[in-house]
């Protein structure tokens, strides 16, 4: 085996992703964006000795320069360059002949551990799209790749998708009205911000570092008061580290300062509660509403499937001169039939089946809008603060609690996990374990989401809160 072989397969073998998930047909997306994260992963795993890398590996393998400096707040990063033999002057000693051939070792490997960086890489990129949609990229002469950045390639396959402006935009509107789980870890919604921005690029409308920033305040704000000194801390840094990096590494630190400091799971605070218990009846709503249209649509289609039989009847009645059904689709129906009044009275009842949907949102919208209200918050806080210290006070806290969870769910139950609590654990998400939504159903995925994955089979998903669920399959 030769020595670049060799290095390639211990390079290789440090990959946590050693086979990426293949992709037929043309390529989507979202396709392209799973297998950057992958590459991405794999390109971290890996410890680089290039100036300037440090904390990232090879991470600058596959970020475009302004993607880099986003990232890190650092330069781009000077690629290593295949280094010339320097020639040995005759009057050399020997001590400077070794220092030489040392500095040139030294260059060399670090060229080729990087070039074989890459070459992996792009490698494991081309066997995950059909061989059509790369040939455009080769070489017309050499047929290889290895002229293009991985950033290039990576472009190049995003282009076979038209994105719109408009999806970036609802994307955006979805991340902000989306309640944040402060259960989960921060980086699933670090993970959708950073789906946000791929998709603006796919768009060709990228969103600036400080609209990235921004927008991801923004979002931590809704979660009540819990990010209020954490936010105004963020804010006093210096502009030089205020870098992506930093930002998820900085309320990551906050969140589990929370954790640890708070007698209630975080994800359990009052307005988290609210959030959650919005999300699971807006849900359940519009899953009974869905169901009830199912209901009316389909008694509308046979009700019109039945419009021959109908006006048959009618003609019979009235002597009509008209005897086969092709007559009657011949003619225009009168407004006052059987068949137009029963048409009208079912878009009545669905007209008021979405007004009564809509109401019923905008009162919990208005109800999380009460409760995360500054206000009441330092109101609660008077109030605990005139309390006296004999530990009533906790446990009132905890009572009040236990009543709580008795009346979150129809049986009782409360299913605890170390600090955490969840009430509705019947469903499996690959993220998530045992939740109240299936693979398919969850927002906030992490990389490699299994959709199809089941408390059978949990294709090497989370298992948090599964040993609480009895295996209906």
């Amino acid at each position: 085996m030769s020595t670049s072989s060799t290095l390639a397969t211990e390079l290789r073998a440090l990959f946590p992703n050693q086979e990426l998930t293949k992709h037929s047909g043309r390529p989507t997306f979202s396709a392209v964006r799973e297998i950057e994260k992958q590459i991405e992963e794999n390109a971290g795993s890996v410890v680089s000795s290039v100036p300037g890398t440090e904390d990232y590996n090879h991470i600058f393998l596959v970020k475009t320069n302004i993607e880099w400096t986003t990232l890190t707040g650092r330069v781009p990063v000077a690629l290593p360059i295949n280094p010339p033999r320097v020639p040995i002057p005759n009057n050399a000693t020997a001590a400077r002949i070794a220092q030489i051939n040392r500095e040139y070792d030294i260059a060399k490997q670090l060229f080729n551990k990087t070039n074989t960086m890459k070459e992996l890489l792009i490698n494991q990129i081309v066997s995950c799209f059909d061989a059509r949609f790369i040939k455009p990229l080769r070489h017309h002469a050499t047929k290889q790749l290895s002229h293009h950045s991985i950033p290039t390639i990576l472009r190049a396959l995003y282009n076979y998708q038209t994105v719109k402006s408009s999806l970036v935009n609802d994307k955006e509107s979805e991340l902000l009205s989306t309640p944040v789980n402060l259960e989960d870890p921060l980086m699933l919604l670090f993970d959708d911000i950073e789906d946000l921005q791929s998709l603006s690029q796919a768009a060709r409308v990228p969103k600036t570092t400080a609209q990235i920033m921004d927008l991801t305040l923004n979002i931590l704000k809704n979660c009540g008061s819990c990010f209020t000194l954490t936010i105004m801390s963020w804010n006093d840094r210096p502009a030089i580290e205020k870098t992506w990096t930093n930002l998820k590494q900085h309320f990551e630190q906050a969140q589990q300062k929370l954790q640890n400091a708070s007698d209630l799971p975080i994800g359990q605070t009052q307005l988290q509660q609210a959030n959650l218990l919005a999300q699971q009846v807006a849900q359940n709503i519009n899953q009974d509403l869905q169901h009830q249209l199912n209901i009316l649509q389909q008694t509308v289609e046979e009700a019109l499937h039945q419009r021959p039989t109908i006006n048959n009847m009618s003609s019979t009645n009235n002597d009509s001169s008209y005897s086969d059904s092709s007559d009657i689709d011949d003619h225009p129906e009168p407004e006052d039939t059987p068949t137009t009044a029963l048409k009208h009275f079912f878009e009545d009842k669905i007209n008021s089946m979405q007004a009564e949907h809509r109401k019923q949102l905008d009162d919990f919208k208005n109800e999380i809008k009460r409760r995360s209200n500054p206000n009441n918050d330092r109101n609660s806080s008077r109030r605990g603060s005139n309390r006296n210290n004999n530990g009533r006070g906790r446990q009132r806290r905890n009572n009040d609690r236990d009543r709580s969870d008795s009346t979150n769910n129809n049986n009782g139950t409360v299913y605890r996990e170390g600090d955490y609590e969840r009430a509705d654990v019947t469903k499996y998400c690959w993220t998530h374990g045992a939740c109240g939504h299936t693979g398919d159903q969850c927002t906030r995925r992490r990389s490699g989401h299994q959709v199809k994955a089941t408390f059978k089979d949990k294709k090497g998903g989370s298992t948090r809160f599964c040993k609480y669920v009895k295996n209906k399959e």
